[in-house]
């Protein structure tokens, strides 16, 4: 069975402030409270900032397997974790490494080996593990991959695209954000009301 720590908050001495750390299946504390930040294990790391803001990563033993080198909490997906730096955000390998040099303003995680990522805030494109942009299209929000289909939303309206960048499902759908599918179906709004849509 693998080990699994989980993170906890205590107030710190007679402050109000919060400080993180993780405690193991038994409540056992494994990783003593001193962290501004933290978020949870992906893939064996979990990252933690601490009160300048500068994050790293620490292993299931509880050890800093990544150093303090990065900015902003975020979590291991396909491999690798968007994370920021002096000049932009970026995405690092296990091993603390530039996977994708940091160069957007805003990267999303990575699912079914693809990611969304904006240059400007405003309109997000496709790229690959590698780095490389998948087509042309921007959108004006986008969600994960999941089950060969994210969701993006484009003039107000929501849609799901394939991992090449085509259209699956017309843009037709309202509100601020389509569902993922699972099982088949994903939940989106047409009229006002919720409804299911197929794959």
């Amino acid at each position: 069975m693998d080990i699994m720590l989980y993170p906890i908050a205590l107030f710190a001495g007679d402050g109000a402030d919060l400080v993180i750390g993780f405690i193991d299946a038994n409540g056992n504390v494994k990783v003593t409270p001193r962290f501004a930040g933290a978020g949870h294990f992906c893939e064996g790391k979990a990252s933690v900032a601490d009160v300048s803001g500068r994050s790293g990563f620490l292993d299931l033993r509880g050890d800093l397997a990544i150093p303090m080198l990065f900015r902003g909490v975020s979590h291991f997906h396909d491999g690798v974790c968007a994370i920021g730096a002096e000049r932009g955000v970026g995405y690092i390998d296990h091993a603390g490494n530039w996977h994708i040099e940091p160069r957007f303003l805003i990267a999303m995680d990575f699912a079914e080996g693809r990611a969304f990522v904006s240059d400007d805030g405003e309109t997000f494109y496709m790229i690959t593990l590698k780095g490389a942009r998948v087509g042309k299209d921007c959108f004006d929000r986008a969600r994960a991959f999941r089950a060969g289909l994210a969701p993006v939303m484009k003039d107000g309206r929501w849609g799901f695209i394939d991992d090449q960048g085509t259209v699956a499902i017309p843009f037709a759908f309202e509100d601020t954000q389509a569902q993922h599918f699972k099982s088949g179906y994903a939940s989106v709004k047409v009229g006002g009301r919720w409804d299911s849509s197929t794959a």
